[in-house]
C-alpha cells in the first residue's frame, strides 16, 4: 500500500494559491507535542493566537471580506478541535502506531517522492498488508528521526509489496492516524468557492425580497400528496417552496418553526407534494447532526407506501457512516443499497461504485450530514459527473444549529435552491473555541438573516404558528418570552391519564424497563416526551444554564407534565430565570422543598 502525503513547506511559492492551501500552511506547521502539553491546553500558541479575528457582520461587500471574516475563525476553531481529537485519540487509543519506510525512488510515476519537510508528496509504503488507517482524508502524525510532523493523506493506493519494490535510499518512519479532516476541508473549500455559487449575493447580503417567499400558488389539502392534513400555516409554506421550485430562478428561503409546530412533518408533505407535480425534481435532505437527519429519513420511510400507492416513485437513501446512524435507516445506507444489487446480480467481484451511482441516480430524496453530503467521494463524482444542479433542491433542517460555513458545503454539489428550517431561539452551532465564539463564529445564516429581517414591515422569514406538543401550562411562558405570544396551542391532552403515569412511573418504587431516557439538552433538541424532569445542578454561576436557546429547549420538550429541580434564589439574579420563577409563583406551581420535607411534599404533588 502507498499513502500520498502532504506535508508543510513554509518557503514553498504557489502561484494558485487557494484557503485549502492556507489552511495547510497553517496546520502543518504546528508542533504535534503542542497538544500533549497541558501548556496549551489553557493558552494558544503564538503561531495561533497571533491570526487577527474580525467580528462577524450582518451584510460582507464582497467574497474577499466574507472570507478575511470568516477563516481565521476557522481556524482558531480548528485548533480546539484538534485538541479534542487528541483526548479522545489517547483515551480510546483508537489508532495503532504503523511503521512505514519512506522511499526515494516510488514505481508509480504520479508519486514523486521529495524531503517530507516540503510542501510536496511524500510516498509511504506499509509494513501491513491489510490496515484501515491511514485512510484518505486523515490528519496523521509523522515521527521520524526523533522529530514528529502533521502529515495529510490524499491518497491512498493498494499495490504488492516486495523487498526488491525499490532500488533507492529509505528510512524507518512512525505514522498515526489522529483524525479525520475532510468535514473541515468541505467547510474550506465551500468558503473557497463562494464566489461561483448561484446563491452567493444572497448569502453575503441577504435582502428581504430575495429571501421572500412567492405566494401565488395556492395549494389544496388534497393536492398533499401524503393525504395528511397541514394546517394554514403549514400549508403556505409548502405552496411557497414548491412554486419557487418551478420559478426556477436560484433561491433561499427561511421556515421557523418554533418547538413543537410541526417542522419536520412539514418538509416530509413538502418533499412528497413536489415529487407529486415532477418526479424528476431530487432532494438532498441535511442537518448539522446525524440523530436530525435519521429522525427525519425515519419519517420519509414511513410515507413511502403512500406514495409509491399513487404510483410516485420514492427512494430514499441515506449517506453517511454506519457506526454513526440509527438502526432504523440502515436498510436505506446506500452502502446496504449497493451491496444488495450486487447480491442480486451475483457480481461479488465487481466494486459498488457503478451501484451507487445507479442507486443515487434513481433516488429522489438524499439524506445526509451536512459534512458527508461533500467528503463522501462517491456525493462528489455523482454529481460533477452529472448536470443535476437545475432539479436539486436542499433543505436543511435545524438550520440555526449549522454555523454559516457548514450551510456552503451543500451548495458544492451545485445546489441553486436552498431552504433553511429550523428555530434562531432554540440551540445555536456548537464552537469549541471561545476565542471564536466572542467574534461570532457560533452564528448560523438562519440566525443572520434573522437580525436583518426583524425590523421589516414585511419579514420574509416564512413561520409555522401551531404549536401541537405541549399542554397549555407548559407553553404559555416560551410563548410569551421567546415567542412574543404569536404561537397557538392546539395540543390534544388527557391529563388525568398522565397523573396516573406519573404515579406509577416516577413513584418511589420505579418500576424495571419503562421508557425512561436519561440525557443532556443538546441531545434533546427535536424530541418530546411526555414528562420531563430537568436538573439545573447550578447553584453560584449560571454557566449554560443562563442561555436564552438552552432554556428554551429545555422547557419545551415535555408533552404533558415538565418537573423542573433547582437552587432558585441563585437564579433570580438573571432577569430571564426571575421572569420564570415569577410566572411560577403566580400559578402557584413553585414548590419550596428541603431534606426534611422533600418526600412528602413529592407524594403530596403527585397525588
Amino acid at each position: 500500500m502507498f499513502l500520498r502525503i502532504t506535508t508543510n513547506d513554509s518557503n514553498k511559492e504557489n502561484k494558485e494559491k487557494n484557503l485549502r492551501d492556507e489552511f495547510f500552511n497553517h496546520v502543518l506547521k504546528w508542533n504535534p507535542d503542542w497538544f500533549r502539553n497541558k501548556k496549551y491546553q489553557k493558552q494558544l500558541p503564538d503561531v495561533v493566537n497571533n491570526i487577527k479575528l474580525t467580528p462577524t457582520k450582518l451584510h460582507y461587500k464582497n467574497v474577499d471580506e466574507y472570507q478575511q471574516v470568516m477563516f481565521p475563525q476557522l481556524i482558531h476553531e480548528y485548533w480546539c478541535t484538534l485538541q479534542k481529537d487528541y483526548e479522545a485519540h489517547f483515551k480510546d487509543k483508537r489508532c495503532e502506531e504503523i511503521l512505514v519506510e519512506i522511499h526515494d525512488k516510488p514505481s508509480l510515476q504520479n508519486l514523486l517522492v521529495v524531503n517530507h519537510f516540503t510542501r510536496s508528496t511524500c510516498c509511504f509504503s506499509d509494513n501491513k498488508q491489510e490496515c484501515t488507517h491511514p485512510r484518505t482524508g486523515d490528519l496523521v502524525e509523522l515521527f521520524i528521526n526523533r522529530n514528529k510532523y502533521f502529515a495529510y493523506v490524499t491518497s491512498k493506493i493498494d499495490v504488492s509489496i516486495t523487498k526488491n519494490l525499490y532500488q533507492g535510499r529509505f528510512q524507518s518512519a512512525t505514522i498515526v492516524s489522529i483524525t479525520f479532516l475532510e468535514p473541515s476541508l468541505g467547510m474550506i473549500d465551500g468558503l473557497n468557492c463562494l464566489g461561483t455559487f448561484p446563491l452567493c449575493k444572497s448569502i453575503l447580503s441577504p435582502n428581504a425580497e430575495q429571501y421572500r417567499m412567492p405566494s401565488q400558488l395556492k395549494l389544496q389539502l388534497s393536492d398533499i400528496a401524503t393525504k395528511a392534513n397541514p394546517n394554514p400555516s403549514q400549508l403556505k409554506v409548502i405552496s411557497g417552496i414548491i412554486e419557487a421550485i418551478e420559478q426556477g430562478t436560484p433561491k433561499i428561503c427561511l421556515v421557523q418553526g418554533p418547538p413543537g409546530t410541526g417542522k419536520s412533518n412539514t418538509i416530509v408533505n413538502l418533499i412528497a407534494s413536489m415529487i407529486k407535480r415532477n418526479e424528476n425534481i431530487r432532494f438532498l435532505v441535511c442537518a448539522a447532526s446525524n440523530k436530525a437527519v435519521d429522525s427525519l429519513a425515519l419519517q420519509l420511510i414511513k410515507i413511502k407506501p403512500t406514495l409509491e400507492g399513487q404510483n410516485i416513485p420514492f427512494l430514499v437513501v441515506r449517506v453517511g457512516n454506519r457506526e454513526k446512524i440509527d438502526e432504523g435507516v440502515k436498510g436505506i445506507l446506500l452502502e446496504t443499497l449497493a451491496d444488495q444489487i450486487r447480491r442480486k446480480n451475483m457480481s461479488f467481484e465487481e466494486t459498488n461504485e457503478k451501484n451507487k451511482e445507479t442507486i443515487l441516480m434513481n433516488s429522489q430524496v438524499i439524506t445526509s450530514t451536512l459534512a458527508s453530503c461533500y467528503t463522501k467521494s462517491c456525493m462528489r463524482k455523482f454529481f460533477s459527473e452529472n448536470s443535476l444542479s437545475e432539479k436539486l433542491v436542499c433543505i436543511i433542517d435545524e438550520a440555526a444549529q449549522a454555523n454559516e460555513l457548514l450551510t456552503l458545503i451543500p451548495l458544492l454539489l451545485g445546489v441553486k435552491f436552498l431552504f433553511l428550517v429550523g428555530d434562531h431561539q432554540q440551540l445555536e452551532p456548537v464552537v469549541l473555541s471561545q476565542t471564536a465564539k466572542r467574534y461570532g463564529y457560533n452564528s448560523s445564516l438562519f440566525a443572520r438573516a434573522q437580525k436583518i429581517f426583524r425590523e421589516e414591515k414585511k419579514n420574509p422569514i416564512a413561520v409555522l404558528d401551531t404549536q401541537y406538543r405541549m399542554e397549555k401550562s407548559i407553553s404559555c411562558w416560551p410563548n410569551k418570552y421567546f415567542y412574543q405570544s404569536r404561537l397557538k396551542d392546539a395540543a390534544l391532552t388527557n391529563s388525568l391519564e398522565l397523573f396516573d403515569n406519573l404515579k406509577r412511573d416516577f413513584g418511589f418504587k420505579v418500576e424495571k424497563n419503562k421508557d425512561i431516557e436519561v440525557n443532556t439538552v443538546d441531545s434533546f433538541q427535536g424530541s418530546e416526551r411526555d414528562i420531563i424532569i430537568m436538573s439545573c445542578v447550578r447553584s453560584h454561576e449560571l454557566g449554560f444554564t443562563g442561555n436564552p436557546n438552552r432554556l428554551n429547549v429545555s422547557i419545551t420538550r415535555a408533552k404533558h407534565t415538565l418537573i423542573m429541580l433547582g437552587n432558585f434564589q441563585a437564579f433570580e439574579r438573571n432577569s430571564m430565570w426571575s421572569n420564570l420563577i415569577r410566572n411560577a409563583e403566580q400559578r402557584n406551581v413553585l414548590v419550596h422543598i428541603n431534606d426534611d420535607n422533600a418526600e412528602s411534599i413529592f407524594e403530596k404533588e403527585i397525588n
